[in-house]
This record gives C-alpha cells, sequence and structure tokens, in this order.
C-alpha cells in the first residue's frame, strides 16, 4: 500500500493481455469495500469486452454501489456490480449504468485501445 502526500493510501494492480501491458492505481478513498475486495482476490483474470469507449473486463467479484457515478473520463477505472466487471475509459464517457469510481490507469491509457473484446485480461498486485 501507498500513502500520497495528503495521506490518501492506495494499491497499484498489474493489467496485462497479449502486448499490453499497464498499471492501475486503485484508490481506496474512492470506493473502499470495492478496492479492498478487489485487490483481496488478485491475482485473477477476466474476459475483456469493448463496448463504445470503455473497455469492460467481467470479473467474479460482488459489490455494491458506492459513491456512484456515471461519467468517466479518459484513463479512469470504475467498477460496475451491476455487471460484475471492470470499467476501463477509453475517453471521456457516460455510462449507461452507475459504477463506483476505484481508481485511474498509470502511465499512457491509449494503451487501453489495443485491448480486445474476447482478449482474457490477467490482473495482479504490483510489488
Amino acid at each position: 500500500m501507498e500513502r500520497s502526500p495528503d495521506g490518501r493510501s492506495s494499491y497499484l494492480m498489474r493489467l496485462k493481455a497479449s502486448g499490453v501491458e499497464l498499471k492501475v492505481r486503485l484508490s481506496r478513498h474512492r470506493s473502499p469495500i470495492t478496492v479492498e475486495r478487489l485487490y483481496r482476490i488478485l491475482p485473477t483474470s477476466g474476459l475483456a469486452v469493448v463496448r463504445e469507449s470503455c473497455v469492460y473486463v467481467f470479473l467474479n467479484l460482488k459489490s455494491k454501489l458506492e459513491k456512484p457515478v456515471r461519467r468517466l473520463s479518459r484513463g479512469e477505472v470504475a467498477f460496475a456490480p451491476s455487471e460484475s466487471a471492470l470499467v476501463l475509459a477509453l475517453e471521456d464517457t457516460a455510462l449507461n449504468t452507475p459504477a463506483s469510481p476505484i481508481g485511474t490507469v498509470d502511465g499512457n491509457p491509449a494503451d487501453l485501445s489495443r485491448l480486445r473484446t474476447g482478449e482474457t485480461i490477467e490482473l495482479s498486485r504490483c510489488s
């Protein structure tokens, strides 16, 4: 767990697929229960589906809405409980269903556009 200068804690998670490797900063202050549940099940994997301007990664994770949002900025990451999926924003977008914001992509969010529907996405803890 890392702490920012303002005292907020976060985790780093690695997202890996064919030809794509990114780090995601999970911010506990945004949705603490969801972030803790996700971090506890790592390592895990899920199926990617590219829909509109988001990549959905379907996981075996159950959680309720926390501080729900209906819009994501490019590079933001959220969890949609109604779909049991991580939502990675390829660009600024409005969501069809509310989601709990959980973090941001560390690095270049443009790399998300290389993910394809049907790929298996591996998620793991960064050391």
